[in-house]
């Protein structure tokens, strides 16, 4: 009787300490993966900015690397976007460009028409 209630005793201590040592990793993967960045960004997967009266909203974001961002033209003017330096394909009202982001790096980017707005992804 002794032993069995000895071997219950270790088997739910075994169990005990694996939940609790689960708790502790999930915690500490949830507070990791919500880290900030310098400027008080979180750190996403996916990401949406839009082009607002010519400026980048929000001006700076953090993705994971192999991350996809949407850019979403929402003035009603054309704008174009560059992303280091390379000019792509004007934006119309209401249009997306799409990026996957498979490098590790900051990327700028800005409005053609407002060059002084710019905008940085971190790929993290």
């Amino acid at each position: 009787m002794l032993l069995r209630l000895l071997f219950v005793c270790t088997t739910n201590g075994v169990v005990i300490a694996f939940i609790a040592f689960t708790m502790v990793l999930l915690i500490t993967l949830t507070v990791q993966a919500m880290t900030p960045f310098p400027r008080g960004d979180l750190t996403y997967s996916f990401a949406v900015v839009e082009i607002r009266n010519n400026t980048l909203v929000p001006d700076s974001i953090g993705v994971y690397k192999n991350a996809t961002v949407v850019w979403v033209n929402r003035d009603l003017e054309d704008r174009y976007l560059f992303i280091e330096d390379r000019r792509l394909p004007v934006l119309k009202y209401g249009d997306t460009y799409t990026k996957n982001f498979h490098e590790f790096g900051t990327y700028d980017c800005y409005c053609g028409d407002n060059p002084t707005s710019r905008g940085i992804v971190i790929v993290r």
